[in-house]
């Protein structure tokens, strides 16, 4: 072997391995529990969360898409229908994924998707420590606020 296809072989080697780091990288679970929420209904009734209520997040760079595999609701304490452990796998196409290094210090990554059965549509905002999120639909519009866990 030459020397000029033993170097070959340690960049495509050096590279391989860079390449499976950032693929590793590049899906990852978000878990993250409420702060604050606030929902306006069709009548303009504003109601407001003092938060507890927790969110899991399947993120998946390479396939450009967020899914929402788990959601702990308190808001009613445990009684159906809302309250409890609900798994809709909502599915989110992420529409932005800026580096930190572009933005204030944290990666922020920005999706947009249908939300659940209802016939509304949600936008979901993961930073490094936080998670926001907006739902409409023809009923109500919700703002989330969330602490994302740190690992």
């Amino acid at each position: 072997m030459s020397k000029v296809q033993a170097w070959l072989v340690i960049a495509l080697l050096l590279n391989s391995t860079q390449a499976l780091t950032l693929a590793a990288d590049d899906v990852f679970e978000v878990r993250a529990t409420s702060i604050n929420s606030v929902l306006y209904d069709g009548r303009g009734k504003i109601e407001k969360d003092s938060g507890g209520d927790q969110v899991v997040y399947l993120v998946n760079i390479p396939e450009k898409i967020i899914t929402r595999t788990a959601v702990y609701n308190i808001f009613n304490k445990g009684k159906p229908p809302i309250g409890g452990i609900h798994s809709d796998n909502t599915v989110y196409h992420i529409i932005h994924d800026e580096p930190k290094e572009l933005s204030s210090g944290q990666r922020i990554i920005k999706a947009f998707g249908k939300a659940g059965a209802i016939d509304g549509y949600e936008t979901i905002v993961i930073g490094e420590t936080f998670v926001i999120t907006s739902r409409s639909t023809s009923d109500y519009f919700a703002l989330s606020s969330y602490n994302r866990e740190q690992y």
